[in-house]
C-alpha cells in the first residue's frame, strides 16, 4: 500500500515532465503578452498624444506671440494706433496668455508655469498694455518660490538687462509711475531681479544700448526658451517613461 501511495505523486510529476516544451513556452508567451501588450500599447498611444499636446501648446505660444509683437511693432515704429486698437491688443494678449497658462497648469510643472507668467508679463510691457492680469502673473511667479528653468532664466535676465539701457522710443520693463495698474510692480520686479541675479550679472558686465527691435528679439528668444522647456518636459497624465511603464505593469 505504501508503495502505491508514493507512486501516485511521482506519476503526476512525470506527466508534467512529459508536457511538450513548446506548449509551456506558448502558455508563458500568452501570459506575458496579456500582461505586457496593454502597457506597451498605452505607452505608444500616450507618446503620440503627448507629442501632439506639446506641439499644440508650442504652436499656440508662437501664434499669440506673433500677433502681440506685430502690434508692438506698429506702436513703437510710429504707426498711429487708436486708443481702442491699443486696448484691444492688450486684451487679446491677456486672454491668450491666460489660456496658455491654463494648459501649462494642467499638464506641466510649476516651473514652466512661472516661466510663462514672467514671459507674458514682459510681452504685456512690450505692447505697453500694463494690464492688471500681467502684474498678477508676475506677482504669482516670483511669490511661488519656484526656480525657473536655467534657459528661461537666462533669456529673462538678458531681456531685463537690455531694457535698462535703451535709446529712442522703446518699451520699458521698469515701473511706470503713471500706470494705473494697482498691483505694486516695483516690489515684484525687484524680487524677479533678485531671482535672476546670477544671470543678470553676466549680461551687465557687457552692457548694450538697445532699441525696440533688440527688445523684440530678446522676447522671441525668451519665448523659444519657454517652448523648448515644454518640448523637453513630461506631460502629466501620459504614460511615456520607464517609470510610467513599471507603474502600469503593477496590479
Amino acid at each position: 500500500m505504501t508503495d502505491d501511495r508514493e507512486a501516485a505523486p511521482a506519476t503526476r510529476a512525470q506527466r508534467w515532465l512529459r508536457v511538450p516544451k513548446a506548449v509551456v513556452v506558448t502558455v508563458l508567451g500568452l501570459a506575458l503578452s496579456a500582461w505586457l501588450i496593454p502597457a506597451m500599447t498605452r505607452q505608444w498611444d500616450d507618446r503620440q498624444k503627448e507629442h501632439e499636446l506639446k506641439a499644440g501648446v508650442v504652436a499656440d505660444m508662437a501664434s499669440v506671440t506673433a500677433r502681440a509683437l506685430v502690434g508692438g511693432e506698429a506702436f513703437w515704429s510710429g504707426e498711429r494706433m487708436t486708443a481702442q486698437e491699443r486696448e484691444q491688443l492688450g486684451r487679446q494678449w491677456a486672454l491668450s496668455a491666460l489660456g496658455i497658462e491654463a494648459q501649462l497648469r494642467t499638464y506641466f510643472s510649476s516651473s514652466m508655469v512661472a516661466g510663462w507668467q514672467v514671459y507674458s508679463w514682459a510681452v504685456d510691457r512690450f505692447i505697453n498694455a500694463r494690464s492688471v492680469s500681467s502684474s498678477a502673473a508676475l506677482k504669482e511667479a516670483v511669490g511661488s518660490g519656484v526656480a525657473l528653468d536655467p534657459r528661461v532664466a537666462d533669456a529673462a535676465a538678458q531681456l531685463l538687462v537690455l531694457g535698462e539701457t535703451t535709446t529712442g522710443p522703446v518699451p520699458t520693463f521698469a515701473v511706470d509711475a503713471s500706470s494705473s495698474t494697482k498691483i505694486n510692480d516695483r516690489k515684484y520686479l525687484d524680487r524677479l531681479k533678485a531671482m535672476l541675479s546670477p544671470e543678470m550679472t553676466r549680461y551687465e558686465a557687457a552692457p548694450v544700448v538697445a532699441t525696440w527691435p533688440a527688445l523684440e528679439k530678446g522676447l522671441l528668444g525668451f519665448e523659444q526658451a519657454v517652448a523648448d522647456q515644454v518640448l523637453r518636459s513630461h506631460a502629466t497624465g501620459f504614460s511615456t517613461t520607464t517609470k510610467d511603464l513599471l507603474h502600469d505593469l503593477l496590479p
